[in-house]
């Protein structure tokens, strides 16, 4: 049986004070489509792109994503250090 490898982001923690507005501006898109999509109340494959969409056209899902792998490239290369 072969080991299993371990996961490159084992230890990374992301530190979201830099992108809290975008966060809180996230978890209310989010809000807004969560219940209709979780109760199948909604054609998900209609729902979940026009959420994305507007998560994206808000520009708060990128600037976080981008913040994201911004720490994660940090800590990958520290890791090896």
């Amino acid at each position: 049986m072969a080991e299993a490898k371990e996961s490159p982001a084992l230890g990374f923690i992301f530190h979201t004070d830099s992108v809290k507005d975008e966060i809180s501006a996230i978890a209310n898109t989010m809000q807004q489509f969560d219940t209709a999509i979780n109760t199948g109340t909604v054609d998900p494959d209609k729902a979940i792109p026009e959420l994305m969409e507007k998560l994206k056209s808000e520009g708060v899902y990128d600037k976080v994503l981008n913040e994201m792998q911004k720490q994660y490239d940090e800590f990958l290369k520290n890791k090896k250090s």
